[in-house]
């Protein structure tokens, strides 16, 4: 399962894609929230990588945000235990990172 994290001052929109397909979207987090999506739909088979002990599918997910309108840049990983976190701000912009 993933985690995602808003650490913005307003609300915000998290949605996973795996290729063009919409796996997860999560409207309406809140400031300092941390609420946790999946197994995804159709999970595929899950493997631990050695070197890392990460929980990894071998397959990709895009993830982005939306907040006050504004779409971040996407984030891309193939572990299903990554915690994502939205900062930044409106004059600064917003951006995710992935943990």
């Amino acid at each position: 399962m993933s985690t995602f994290v808003n650490r913005t001052a307003h609300l915000a929109q998290f949605v996973v894609r795996r290729g063009e397909q919409v796996i997860a979207r999560l409207s309406g987090v809140a400031p300092d929230t941390r609420p946790v999506s999946g197994p995804w739909p159709r999970q595929p088979a899950i493997r631990l990588t050695p070197d890392t002990g990460a929980v990894s599918t071998g397959e990709v997910y895009s993830i982005h945000a939306i907040i006050d309108g504004i779409t971040t840049e996407p984030v891309t990983t193939d572990r299903l235990d990554a915690v994502v976190t939205l900062t930044g701000c409106a004059g600064e912009g917003y951006r995710l990172l992935l943990d």
